[in-house]
């Protein structure tokens, strides 16, 4: 993507174990989570990892599924087929986790409500037309459908809530 949009001589793409980041100390502006530490149990060590791999100022982006107040995760969901490999921190987990980490958060987006129009969109789709042509279910198999149904249902009833944070590597 990064090619299509022009980007790809400004961007740099690593690939490791979260918790055991191995980046040389203050080497990147920016890093990015999208939907990805609610599969990391050691949180603290990722961003510590990423908080050590930024320059003073730099800006962390994370964009994932957290733990809501509705009650428990009703499985299968998109990202754990069951509770054993889903670590889901609550908000006020992951403010903590960030602080201890040394950064500042500057901004805190709920985005619950449009993810779950957006999943629910998904399902009707899935319902009309099944799994037909390209889309998530290629990837995530037979279970997609009550993965999706699922996470509408945790989404609407606040057991998994969306949130986005920008934060600051403080140095």
């Amino acid at each position: 993507m990064s090619r299509w949009v022009g980007l790809s001589d400004r961007v740099t793409f690593v690939q490791g174990d979260a918790a055991a980041l191995a980046l040389n100390p203050a080497a990147f502006d920016v890093a990015v989570t999208i939907h990805s530490a609610m599969n990391i149990a050691r949180k603290d060590a990722m961003y510590a990892g990423i908080h050590k791999a930024l320059k003073p100022g730099g800006r962390f982006g994370i964009y994932d599924i957290v733990q809501g107040e509705g009650g428990p995760v009703i499985f299968p969901v998109p990202w754990a087929g069951d509770r054993s490999i889903s670590h889901l921190a609550t908000p006020a987990q992951i403010r903590y986790l960030l602080d201890r980490a040394g950064f500042s958060i500057e901004d805190e987006i709920d985005s619950t409500t449009s993810g779950a129009a957006w999943f629910q969109e998904r399902f009707e789709r899935l319902s009309v037309s099944g799994m037909n042509g390209l889309g998530s279910h290629l990837f995530l198999g037979r279970d997609y459908p009550a993965m999706v149904q699922n996470q509408v249902r945790n989404l609407m009833e606040r057991r998994i809530r969306t949130v986005l944070y920008i934060a600051t590597a403080n140095h």
